[in-house]
């Protein structure tokens, strides 16, 4: 089977489905996207078995092909480096012949029956989402995610969805973030909660996938208990699930605080970098907050480096107090919020705090203290 096509329309294609691809692992052939024909449609596919990809090029061409399975990472290179911007493509039995007027390349096919099956999952009761709004959820919670693997509910993101909206909350024990979406901005037929873990890696492609798909409004999701499915109209993202139950975690929100504070984003996300500078191995950062309530000091020291404090005019309720936080941890829970100004609620005696936008409730980031 021949035909002519636009190089950037099937280097997206292989560029999005290559990350399902395996870098690594005892099976060579998820290395490979496979390509088949379906309909009308050329579709390419690739797993690592946690996440697939499918993606589908109208075709207008009646003649069939067998499934052929080529090298993710050579093919993307050899269409990086050709420079005309229509080719034509060949399937012939066991390879993939691509050439132009100034050459001809031809890819070798491993056996297509090798491949794995794709899981499949039915398209029953979308929900309908602002793309823009739940990539910009998605980035407010993900780094509160757990690194290591020890406990695997906390290795992903709580998918809830409710009568009154739906949420995205994270945590790794040390804090957690939670953001909510508005049903104004997603559509739905589901009547019932559900609650599903979806794994941060499957997250972060979502999130490569869709700055590719920047002139998409909408995207639809669809779920079952084991699985989930992104559907960008011609690609799919499809993962498994978490099989583990995420913490109840409403009961640590604090509702009262010690300690109130409102202060500029920007003045504060520099003061915490500058202090940086001078924090120990820990990554230590005290907070104080004077008796004459009128600045917060930031106050950093090292053996090594030295120390630094730094004061910084803020907005101040409660009481006087001196709380040590990590300041990376800090730095993730500011990053999302969008307004001039933030507040933090700090509690004593090694309780939880809180971080938030002051003009818009639907994110919060809770943050424990490091006991010293």
């Amino acid at each position: 089977m021949k035909f002519f096509i636009l190089k950037e329309n099937i280097k997206k294609a292989v560029l999005i489905v290559s990350r399902a691809t395996s870098i690594g692992g005892n099976l060579p052939i998820l290395k490979n996207i496979l390509f088949k024909k379906e309909g009308d449609y050329l579709t390419l596919s690739a797993t690592d078995l946690e996440i697939a990809i499918n993606s589908w090029i109208p075709l207008k061409i009646k003649e069939n092909f067998s499934p052929l399975v080529i090298p993710g990472n050579i093919l993307a290179d050899v269409l990086n480096l050709i420079p005309d911007e229509k080719i034509e493509i060949e399937f012939k039995k066991e390879k993939i012949i691509l050439r132009s007027k100034n050459f001809e390349t031809k890819i070798n096919s491993q056996n297509a029956s090798d491949f794995p099956i794709l899981p499949k999952i039915k398209k029953e009761n979308p929900i309908k989402i602002d793309i823009q709004i739940l990539k910009n959820a998605l980035n407010s919670v993900i780094g509160a995610t757990s690194v290591t693997s020890v406990r695997s509910d906390l290795t992903g993101i709580l998918f809830y969805l409710n009568k009154e909206n739906l949420k995205f909350v994270a945590t790794d024990s040390f804090r957690l973030a939670q953001k909510i979406i508005d049903k104004n901005f997603y559509q739905t037929k589901t009547k019932e909660e559900v609650k599903l873990l979806i794994p941060k890696k499957t997250i972060q492609e979502l999130i490569k996938i869709i700055d590719l798909f920047d002139n998409l409004s909408f995207l639809d999701i669809y779920f079952d208990p084991n699985q989930i499915i992104f559907d960008f109209q011609n690609t799919i993202l499809i993962s498994r699930l978490i099989n583990a139950s995420f913490p109840e975690y409403q009961e640590i929100i604090p509702k009262k605080f010690d300690t109130q504070i409102v202060v500029s984003k920007e003045k504060l996300i520099s003061g915490i970098k500058l202090s940086s500078l001078f924090s120990s191995r820990i990554n230590d950062l005290k907070f104080k907050i004077p008796t004459t309530l009128k600045n917060l000091e930031l106050i950093s020291q090292d053996s090594i480096s030295g120390e630094n404090i730094l004061y910084i005019d803020a907005k101040i309720e409660g009481s006087p107090q001196e709380i040590v936080f990590n300041y990376k941890y800090l730095l993730d829970g500011l990053k999302p919020i969008k307004s001039e100004k933030v507040f933090l609620g700090i509690n004593k005696n090694s309780k939880p705090s809180l971080i938030k936008d002051i003009e818009d409730n639907s994110y919060i980031y809770i943050l424990m203290p490091i006991k010293i």
